[in-house]
């Protein structure tokens, strides 16, 4: 995998970095690689969606926004086929306007702990803010 030094990776080498991380000196076979190329799970709804759950839950919605968190609660984190489709969407344009929001993250990126960091999404006062505009914007 490439990279930048001290720069924050991107999602897909932090989800394919864990993933192999847990094999922890197992051989790698080749269904585990075809497992990690095709399944369609949503690393970042995996760090994320717990928050902006406990976002809905605990602070004051704009109107509207309450039967997005409602949508976004039934979504299974996956993009198959016979997953809640319009989770998936209201997620992806969530987490992409949060994208452009400083201080979004409770834990910073830190250079020794790329993999793991930035984390906690929504934890400080910089990513609430963020997710009441974005919700604010979207409409069920």
């Amino acid at each position: 995998m490439i990279s930048r030094e001290g720069k924050p990776l991107g999602l897909r080498a932090r989800f394919a970095l864990s993933e192999l991380a847990k094999l922890a000196g197992q051989p790698l076979r080749a269904s585990a690689l075809r497992e990690l190329v095709t399944a369609n799970r949503v690393y970042l709804a995996e760090h994320t969606l717990d928050d902006l759950a406990a976002f809905c839950k605990g602070h004051p919605l704009p109107a509207g926004a309450a039967g997005v968190c409602q949508v976004l609660g039934r979504w299974d984190r996956t993009a198959n086929l016979s997953s809640n489709a319009r989770g998936y969407l209201y997620f992806q344009q969530l987490a992409s306007a949060l994208n452009d929001i400083d201080g979004a993250w409770r834990t910073p990126f830190d250079p020794k702990d790329p993999i793991n960091t930035p984390r906690h999404r929504l934890a400080n006062a910089g990513g609430r803010q963020g997710a009441h505009g974005c919700l604010a914007g979207h409409r069920r």
